[in-house]
């Protein structure tokens, strides 16, 4: 992946976590457990150290965490 399509899926992956703050947080923590820090300090290096942020985690994060996610939250969905 080049630098552009890293950049933009940063953008993407900060904006997603913003329209998630908008959960009460019972909901948050019920979806996400004790994962949603972890989540949330992602979007804050992506926010706050745009240019420090490591290509390679924002590819695990993509590959590895990203498709769980957005089952989580289908599931939610679906379920209302």
């Amino acid at each position: 992946m080049n630098q552009l399509v890293i950049d933009a899926i940063c953008m993407r992956l900060s904006a997603g976590m913003e329209v998630l703050t908008r959960l009460e947080s019972q909901v948050r923590t019920g979806l996400f457990g004790d994962n949603w820090q972890f989540m949330w300090g992602i979007r804050n290096s992506i926010a706050h150290g745009y240019l420090l942020v490591n290509s390679d985690i924002v590819r695990q994060t993509i590959q590895m965490d990203l498709p769980e996610i957005v089952r989580v939250i289908e599931c939610e969905i679906s379920d209302t």
